[in-house]
């Protein structure tokens, strides 16, 4: 398996390394198996894998708290299991009084399970107001409480999620997904090519590899779709100049803006897109073994004909 993290070479390069390493190692499936998508992260800790694997991959690792009271609400998660959890995180200190009556499991229990924050005193007050917190017959202890919650750190708001691809920043603005008319047709082309005898037909030229057979695909008057009007130029020049997979990949980064110290994230980012079939292309092309007698397969070939048809779906109707 190809290390998570490379070292040297171009910023491209590095990308498609790391991406190699991170995406799911699985080739195209001729039964029905069970693949860990998170393989690449299996020498941590379970919830230090989990966390890293969705900042790397762009998912959200758990549930809400509020979900989790949720499904409290409904039955789903039981309030024995959740006090059986929490006396297995604190051990003998659960049993530690925090106040009079009140264990530090106990204090745990209500700050998880009750709906509300009482992580500053309006938070305290709106419990006690509701009936939701203990009753405290010590109203000097209470107000020392309260004093010394407002004095207390406030608990950050999670940072949105910063871009990584024009995509990103459409979505997060209020805009369309670019994705769907990129995949929709990578998936058709990229079925055809790693096809091993299901399909009704396979690419035309494949033994070219994916590249060239899909430029040369289009330069026979094959259309883009809708949202990527435009690429079937780019396609045509590419396969006349007969370019390789590293200067398409270079020259749609340049036309898209992205440059030096961003090339390597973005592209990165870009491979993790579409995991599943970024992920059969680079697993094929570190072992061809899998598929005997298919075509020449690259990760490089599957990203320049992505950004191909990326470049031109940023560009809009008038690019």
């Amino acid at each position: 398996m190809a290390a998570h993290h490379a070292h040297g070479g171009t910023p491209i390069e590095r990308a498609l390394a790391r991406a190699h390493g991170v995406l799911p190692d699985q080739g195209p499936i001729g039964v029905f198996i069970h693949h860990n998508t998170l393989h690449a992260f299996q020498q941590l800790r379970f919830h230090e894998a989990v966390q890293a694997g969705a900042d790397a991959l762009g998912a959200r690792p758990y549930l809400s708290l509020r979900e989790f009271r949720a499904a409290m609400c409904v039955g789903r998660i039981a309030d024995t299991d959740l006090r059986h959890e929490i006396g297995a995180a604190l051990g003998e200190r659960g049993a530690k009084a925090v106040l009079p009556g009140l264990a530090t499991a106990d204090l745990w229990h209500e700050l998880i399970a009750s709906d509300a924050d009482t992580d500053d005193a309006a938070g305290l007050e709106f419990t006690v107001r509701t009936g939701i917190a203990r009753p405290c017959v010590d109203l000097a202890l209470w107000q020392a409480c309260v004093a010394r919650t407002d004095r207390g750190p406030r608990l950050a708001s999670e940072a949105p999620r910063r871009p990584r691809r024009h995509r990103d920043a459409i979505v997060a603005n209020g805009g369309p997904d670019t994705d769907p008319a990129v995949h929709g047709e990578l998936v058709r082309l990229g079925s055809g090519y790693l096809d091993q005898g299901q399909a009704h037909a396979t690419l035309p030229g494949r033994a070219q590899g994916f590249l060239r057979a899909v430029t040369s695909l289009y330069a026979r008057g094959a259309s883009a779709p809708r949202d990527c009007r435009g690429a079937e130029k780019d396609m045509r020049r590419v396969f006349e100049e007969n370019l390789p997979a590293t200067k398409v990949i270079e020259d749609a980064l340049l036309e898209l803006g992205v440059h030096e110290e961003e090339v390597e994230p973005y592209l990165f980012a870009t491979a993790l897109g579409l995991p599943g079939w970024a992920g059969m292309f680079a697993r094929l092309e570190r072992n061809p073994s899998d598929h005997p007698g298919g075509p020449p397969t690259s990760l490089a070939d599957f990203m320049a004909v992505r950004l191909l048809l990326e470049t031109r779906e940023h560009a809009g109707p008038a690019g």
